[in-house]
């Protein structure tokens, strides 16, 4: 099919052009001529065959286009031979009337069997036959009866085709290019109909020409209409290079820039994804300019954190020093000494300066786990567990193993609530032995969080009254109080981060108000600032309230 395969080829060899006279540039830049004259070589064989290969694929075109013309030109020899036929069965009065109307309907079906034929000479033919086939009803006369009936048979059948195009016309799920194609299959169809009764001739036609002009109207429109989309796309692409270009220009001086643009060049390349095509000529070179762009910053990003790396590893051998330190006093019984030199290892480490996350994790769970089981190990020393503490644990332990066997039953409030009656019945149980406690409630909280994500965000819909209760349930027991500041440290957390996210969303929406077409985006972009300020204001509210509580507790 060389409609379908024209196209590819001939992007094939824009390409090949496009690669081959950047390499015919590049050969200059080699500094060593017999490496230079190898590569021009290696080039030239490489251009002859393709030439080679072109003049092929144009030969196998032209041969096939050959055939094609061929086999149109045979089929309007066919079709005069069937002209001559029925103007001879016209001229013929010797014929008896049914042999000259079953020899006619023969005639009918090989004429419907033969292929299409020239273009400049259909349209002549199809009138041609027309007349002749005029002529032949009104030689049968005496065959009126039949005549009438074939032809209400073929009014019945341009009914049929009449009401398919007006489907075409009416059903929205159909793009006008499919619609176009259609209805000119339809009137394909249309043509190898027979006529219809004279009165209504006129009619039937301008029904289904009407149709017909409208869908032209409407894949004209459309091919209008989608350039124009093009043209926006095009602008709004423009839009984000020039912000690319603006990032380029900032002196990016510090990790947490880096990676709040880091973040920012990443929304921009999910918008440009976003955007539908645009104008042919320009799709090639727009992206190259908006690649580079972004490996010109990824280059930049690289090259500065390579520099960092000295100083990264000299914050790494300052924490594990402090750590190393830290785990030599574990098991000592100088409390009171040893607890203001761990509270003064704690106060460097907040010291030291950026060190990767990866890295930086391990390290601080290493020393935050050492820290711990020092405090653990002096609790322990100073304190004894209860019998009450014990079967605690077991009651707590009791209801990890129902967190673990919950299913949800597709209700999500249902579901909420269950979670909930847990939640209240775990702060309703005492404390547990002091070297449990960490694990279980850390236990408890992956679990009772875990399930609460799994509702979609639940959590940030908590009510401003059930978000106090479950706080007053914390604070009532041992050990909520540290709870409590983790609770509030992760709303802190989450406001920053959620404020970082609206003013980032907030500046991306400047480079597309320029853009016809980015209306829908700006759209989607305000209602996602939207959301997100009305839940920043519920977090703000709640984290206000923690921060009163907790001051409380700790005066009291």
């Amino acid at each position: 099919d060389l409609s379908y395969i024209r196209p590819r080829v001939l992007r094939l060899y824009d390409l090949h052009q496009l690669i081959y006279e950047n390499e015919l540039k590049n050969l200059s830049n080699i500094p060593v001529e017999e490496d230079r004259q190898k590569i021009e070589e290696n080039l030239k064989t490489k251009k002859e065959t393709f030439d080679q290969l072109w003049k092929q694929y144009l030969g196998k075109k032209k041969s096939l286009k050959d055939q094609y013309i061929k086999s149109l030109e045979e089929n309007y020899e066919k079709k005069l031979a069937i002209l001559e036929q029925l103007k001879n069965i016209i001229d013929n009065n010797e014929i008896p009337l049914k042999e000259a109307f079953d020899h006619f309907n023969q005639i009918q079906e090989e004429w419907k069997a033969i292929g299409a034929v020239p273009h400049n000479k259909a349209n002549d033919l199809w009138m041609r036959f027309n007349h002749y086939v005029d002529l032949f009803y009104k030689k049968v006369e005496l065959l009126k009866e039949m005549i009438e009936i074939d032809q209400r048979k073929n009014l019945e059948a341009k009914i049929e085709l009449c009401e398919k195009a007006e489907s075409l016309l009416m059903d929205e799920t159909i793009s006008p290019k499919d619609a176009y194609r259609q209805i000119y299959e339809l009137f394909d169809q249309w043509k190898q109909i027979g006529p219809v009764p004279k009165d209504k001739k006129d009619e039937i036609w301008e029904r289904f020409q009407t149709t017909l002009d409208k869908i032209k109207d409407n894949y004209r429109n459309s091919i209008e209409l989608q350039k124009q989309r093009r043209e926006n796309n095009l602008e709004a692409k423009k839009a984000i290079i020039d912000k690319m270009k603006y990032i380029l220009s900032e002196e990016i001086v510090t990790h947490d820039d880096w990676q709040k643009k880091t973040n920012e060049v990443q929304d921009l390349f999910n918008v440009w994804r976003s955007i539908g095509p645009v104008p042919k000529e320009y799709n090639e070179s727009i992206w190259v300019e908006f690649k580079s762009l972004m490996d010109k910053f990824y280059q930049n990003k690289k090259e500065y954190y390579e520099i960092l790396k000295i100083e990264w590893q000299e914050n790494y051998n300052k924490k594990l020093s402090i750590i190393k330190q830290t785990e030599k006093l574990v098991n000592s019984n100088n409390w009171k000494k040893d607890t203001q030199t761990i509270l003064k290892l704690q106060e460097e480490w907040k010291k030291i300066g950026f060190i990767p996350a990866e890295k930086n994790e391990y390290l601080w769970h290493r020393f935050r786990s050492a820290c711990d089981q020092f405090f653990a190990n002096k609790e322990m020393y100073y304190a004894n567990l209860a019998t009450a503490e014990v079967e605690n644990l077991y009651k707590k332990e009791a209801i990890l193993k129902e967190l673990d066997d919950f299913q949800f039953n597709n209700n999500p409030k249902e579901d909420l609530e269950r979670l909930k009656a847990i939640q209240r019945q775990w702060y309703e149980i005492g404390n547990v032995p002091y070297k449990e406690r960490k694990r279980i409630q850390d236990t408890f909280r992956q679990k009772i969080n875990s399930l609460f994500d799994q509702l979609k965000g639940v959590r940030i819909d908590e009510s401003n009254d059930e978000f106090k209760q479950r706080i007053e349930k914390i604070l009532e027991h041992s050990g909520g109080l540290k709870e409590a500041k983790s609770e509030l440290y992760n709303l802190n957390n989450k406001i920053k981060k959620l404020r970082s996210d609206i003013q980032t969303w907030e500046n991306n929406l400047s480079f597309f108000k320029s853009s016809a077409n980015a209306e829908l985006l700006l759209q989607e972009y305000k209602k996602k600032i939207d959301n997100a300020k009305t839940d920043l204001k519920i977090l703000e509210e709640k984290a206000k309230y923690l921060r009163q509580a907790v001051n409380e507790s700790e005066k009291n």
